[in-house]
């Protein structure tokens, strides 16, 4: 979860301390608006541009604002879901059970066969920890241990030697994105805090 707090900045200091009233209600209307909607828009933008994550999976509950601001509290707190991603989910084509050699997209345009690899019928919610029903396994030969294997970012075992995968959370490649793109947010709230200071004072 990040917290996004713009009270302290120097641009906004002076009406936050000469004007507090009208101010504050402006900021945390200028948050509530652009956070939850064109900020979040960007910030999936830039996810998805990385990370080929299936179509609505980014969702309220797993990338989403939790509570916003008001003008006592001018903080909006956004979550970033860091469970990881069943590598189910970057199917080619979706996937069946009972799929073998399966090939995975975790990074758009760039498709690699999981050799070994084959899907697995979970029960709803079990398992895989994204309330999906199919999986995606490899058996491990003897002795055979996984390290640094691309597209694999985590293992659950099913068996002595059978593994699910797991990619990267959302919230490990939000760290990738946020840094870069939060300048942006803050300048669209900005823009918004002006206008609506403006309509206040």
């Amino acid at each position: 979860m990040i917290e996004v707090n713009l009270a302290g900045l120097e641009a906004f200091r002076p009406y936050l301390t000469e004007f507090v009233g009208a101010a504050s209600k402006a900021m945390s209307y200028a948050m509530n608006r652009v956070i939850p909607g064109k900020g979040r828009d960007l910030y999936i933008k830039d996810l998805e541009a990385g990370t080929a994550f299936p179509p609505g999976y980014l969702d309220e509950a797993r990338f989403g604002v939790t509570s916003l601001s008001s003008p006592d509290n001018l903080e909006v707190h956004f979550i970033a879901r860091d469970r990881p991603t069943s590598l189910a989910r970057f199917i080619n084509g979706g996937g069946y059970a009972g799929e073998r050699n399966v090939t995975v997209t975790v990074n758009p345009g760039n498709s690699r066969q999981l050799k070994g690899s084959f899907t697995v019928n979970l029960p709803a919610g079990n398992g895989d920890g994204e309330g999906s029903n199919l999986g995606l396994a490899i058996r491990l030969k003897p002795g055979q241990v996984l390290r640094n294997k691309k597209d694999v970012g985590g293992l659950v075992y099913l068996a002595k030697n059978v593994v699910l995968l797991y990619g990267a959370s959302i919230g490990q490649q939000f760290a990738f994105t946020e840094e870069d793109d939060t300048p942006q947010v803050v300048d669209m709230i900005a823009d918004e805090f002006y206008r609506q200071f403006v309509r206040l004072a």
